[in-house]
């Protein structure tokens, strides 16, 4: 593959301005960026990366690369088995976000991408060996005394049932956090024990918090302890400034997950006999009044990879990071030859139309990049058909069709159902 850099792309582009020059040199290049993959999308620009940590049973919603190209998955697979995470059988289907609950419904394998918050996210439903995942309750929060005692301290006050807004179950934990201190607790040291040892190193600890005034929180840490006579000890912490699908607290309720691989010790914590729990928040100083708690859950999780077309096409030459934005000459473009030369020819007509409004540049100059744009992309698509293959449904299959081939998975596939069939959950 050739390795252009920004500094060839420069002396390329300049060559078809006659004399003129890029007046922002950064914005002209991003600008034919944009142009480019709006057209195309480029297989250079395929990257590899993960779906968080891992994916868990009954957790939903994961953060995506922040640049996916829109909803362009290509594939995805489980780490460990490097496979494909489904079959004919069980297919896992791209859909719209408009249609992911109804699929869910009906129990299909399905995923979608989509936007909330200004942040990029994934809907995974029932992908194929998470219900063999296993996952440990570690207090459901639907009572202040069932399962051990709450209590709270510090600027952590009003502490309440509230059976009205919670996620599971019939209640949540309801407390208000005042502007007395940047600090408080809520903590529960009389519940029933747990035994985390299976899920140290390939779990991760769950809980719903909700906060109407995200801006006023900080971090929330967590405290798992196995020694009920001195709280101070022998336990393990961790803290996370933002829930696990979003980049900030969210108005509402927030999903907060802990790795335990990453727990901090103090001590020597029993991990067979965890007993108490406690979250520590950390404010701002400003008041957070209506906040809520709910089921805590420790989870295993399966690592899948994913493979996705980025928006990207520039490469930071030290620390090899894909970038929208180039910073210095020697950024590396990854690009074929046919790539690169669409997009030196896009950045060209960005600068000669300029060129051409300021009165500096001629009709003719743009006129004659417009036509080599437009051969350059005949040629393109003729060369890579798969650019050619144009969508005819609102789904895609992402499964390994040749990894569980049998007539009986035509027959569920395409049944009476619909063009995919339903499917069981199994």
């Amino acid at each position: 593959m050739s390795r252009y850099t920004i500094y060839n792309l420069v002396i390329d582009v300049n060559r078809k301005l006659h004399g003129g020059k890029m007046s922002n040199q950064q914005s002209t290049i991003d600008e034919g960026r944009r142009t480019m993959i709006g057209k195309i999308t480029p297989v250079e620009m395929t990257r590899k990366s993960y779906m968080e940590q891992a994916l868990y049973d009954q957790i939903k919603k994961y953060a995506v690369p922040y640049d996916m190209n829109y909803d362009n998955l290509v594939e995805i697979k489980a780490l460990d088995k490097y496979h494909n995470v489904d079959t004919l059988d069980h297919p896992l289907e791209l859909v719209y976000r408009r249609t992911f609950d109804q699929q869910r419904r009906r129990a299909k394998n399905v995923i979608s991408i989509g936007w909330e918050n200004g942040v990029k996210y994934a809907l995974v439903n029932h992908p194929r060996g998470l219900k063999q995942c296993q996952h440990l309750l570690v207090n459901d929060a639907n009572s202040l005394t069932a399962n051990g005692s709450w209590n709270v301290g510090g600027n952590v006050v009003n502490l309440h049932l509230d059976q009205l807004n919670h996620i599971t179950g019939c209640a949540s934990i309801g407390f208000d956090i005042n502007n007395s201190s940047t600090s408080g607790f809520i903590a529960n040291f009389t519940m029933n024990p747990i035994d985390m040892s299976d899920y140290l190193n390939v779990g991760a600890a769950f809980a719903w918090l909700s906060f109407p005034i995200p801006e006023n929180v900080i971090s929330v840490q967590i405290t798992l302890g196995s020694n009920l006579s001195n709280l101070s000890t022998d336990i393990y912490t961790a803290a996370v400034n933002q829930p696990h699908d979003n980049n900030a607290f969210v108005s509402g309720w927030n999903l907060l997950k802990y790795m335990l691989n990453n727990l901090s010790s103090t001590g020597n914590p029993n991990p067979k006999a965890i007993a108490y729990i406690r979250f520590d928040f950390t404010t701002n100083g400003q008041a957070i009044p209506g906040c809520n708690m709910d089921n805590i859950v420790i989870r295993k999780g399966v690592v899948y990879e994913i493979l996705y077309n980025s928006a990207y096409c520039i490469i930071d030459p030290g620390t090899g990071a894909w970038k929208q934005f180039t910073t210095t000459n020697s950024d590396i473009l990854p690009l074929e030859e046919d790539t690169y030369n669409i997009l030196m020819l896009e950045t060209a007509l960005a600068a000669q139309k300029e060129l051409y409004a300021n009165n500096f540049g001629a009709s003719t100059d743009v006129t004659e990049l417009e036509t080599s744009l437009a051969q350059s992309y005949y040629m393109y698509k003729l060369n890579h058909t798969d650019e050619q293959l144009e969508p005819e449904e609102s789904s895609y299959n992402l499964g390994d069709f040749m990894n569980g081939y049998s007539t009986q998975g035509l027959d569920n596939a395409y049944g009476s159902q619909g063009q995919y069939g339903d499917y069981d959950e199994s």
